[in-house]
């Protein structure tokens, strides 16, 4: 893995990239590619949040009561990772208490824990149910992070509450999803 970092303190912008290497058959086609990459803007103190589009009154919040994905296997993730306290699923949208306790995962910059759970809210083996243009046999996880914003310190106690809605399709194979 290779890891680059370029920008200044100055502006507070910075450009990351990680590398994977990628071994070949044969050994003079083996590289390292391009894994991921991100403009980081970094600031002296939080900004102030935007009003919420995921309201109380959403349709996710108004969904019903769903069975956690945990036991029924439809999320394979370790108890480590099982942060999802309850869930309420819509036709568009869902919407989730959750526990923001990382337990031994190291927290990092962003408690990574607590954004993978925000990620279970959504119905990854039947997003057919979100949407018309996806057969019941496909299955989604995320790949990217488009924005990603923080306006206050992570939470590392107690419960938050998180709100996923079907943002539409990017291209032909991607759902898109905004979560919040």
């Amino acid at each position: 893995i290779r890891c680059s970092v370029e920008g200044t303190e100055e502006t507070g912008i910075y450009r990351a990239r990680l590398l994977a290497f990628r071994e070949a058959a044969r050994a003079e086609l083996s590289r390292f590619e391009l894994v991921a990459e991100a403009t980081v803007v970094m600031a002296s103190d939080f900004a102030t949040a935007a009003p919420s589009a995921h309201a109380e009154g959403s349709l996710a919040v108004q969904g019903e009561q769903v069975p956690l994905p945990y036991a029924s296997a439809a999320l394979f993730h370790g108890p480590q990772f099982h942060k999802l306290l309850e869930l309420r699923r819509g036709p568009k949208g869902a919407w989730g208490r959750l526990s923001a306790d990382p337990g031994d995962v190291p927290i990092g910059y962003f408690n990574q824990v607590l954004l993978d759970a925000a990620t279970h809210l959504i119905p990854h083996d039947s997003l057919c149910t979100w949407c018309d243009s996806v057969t019941a046999d496909q299955v989604a996880y995320p790949y990217r992070i488009e924005e990603l914003a923080f306006f206050g310190p992570c939470p590392t106690s107690g419960e938050v509450t998180c709100s996923v809605q079907f943002a539409g399709m990017d291209g032909e194979r991607f759902v898109r999803f905004e979560l919040e």
